[in-house]
């Protein structure tokens, strides 16, 4: 199976035809140390063939999948930041309501 672009899938990235998974994911994993097997085992839906179809279509448009990983990474960070910033209000909110109980 070939990689494919598809508007309206996963942003129109490069996807592994057949699946959701986007070339710019197994390049992330490939660069954070994980191997072709781990995938292989995380993903058992994929065969090497897949896995290698993607590394190459990396190798032809790198700079495309570089700004996809970088933008994911963006999105990641927001997402983290906002997270935080959420917990820290449900803190405040909670540590309130003891204050309020425990005044009242």
């Amino acid at each position: 199976m070939p990689v494919v672009k598809t508007p309206g899938v996963l942003g129109g990235s490069a996807r592994i035809e057949g699946t959701r998974i986007a070339v710019w994911m197994i390049v992330s994993l490939i660069r954070s140390g994980w191997t072709v097997e781990q995938i292989l085992e995380e993903y058992p839906g994929l065969t090497r063939e897949q896995v290698e179809e993607a590394l190459a279509y990396y190798e032809e448009h790198r700079d495309e999948v570089d700004g996809e990983i970088e933008r994911a990474d963006e999105l990641w960070e927001i997402g983290k930041r906002h997270s935080e910033a959420d917990l820290r209000a449900r803190e405040a909110e909670e540590a309130l309501r003891r204050a309020l109980r425990e005044a009242g």
